[in-house]
């Protein structure tokens, strides 16, 4: 569907996962993530790293450590096709999710490290 093409919600992608039901699943992919972990984040990202991103200084890699489920990194990877996202977490359900991520969302600018 054209509608879930190129979204610039933050945390869209979490609708990919199996973890919701079909409303749920729309709902998010509708409007993002609206968990009170995914707003915090954004919130502090929003008025500095995108700003400087905004500017072009990031030409090649951009790397989300720390990434949870890549809602950030994601995002950017929308924003800026021509970089190359890297995905790190410690957490292995994190690695786990973000793969299924990339691959059912086909994200070619995302990897996860």
């Amino acid at each position: 569907m054209k509608i879930f093409k190129n979204l610039e919600l933050f945390g869209s992608e979490l609708g990919l996962l199996e973890d919701f039901d079909l409303i749920q699943s729309m709902y998010i992919r509708c409007f993002g993530s609206m968990s009170k972990t995914t707003v915090k984040r954004y919130l502090q990202f929003k008025y500095f790293p995108l700003k400087i991103l905004g500017k072009n200084i990031i030409h090649n890699k951009i790397l989300d450590f720390g990434c949870a489920f890549g809602g950030f990194g994601f995002m950017l990877a929308r924003k800026f096709k021509g970089t190359v996202v890297c995905l790190y977490d410690i957490s292995e359900d994190a690695e786990t999710r973000c793969n299924y991520i990339i691959n059912k969302g086909k994200y070619e600018n995302v990897t996860f490290i």
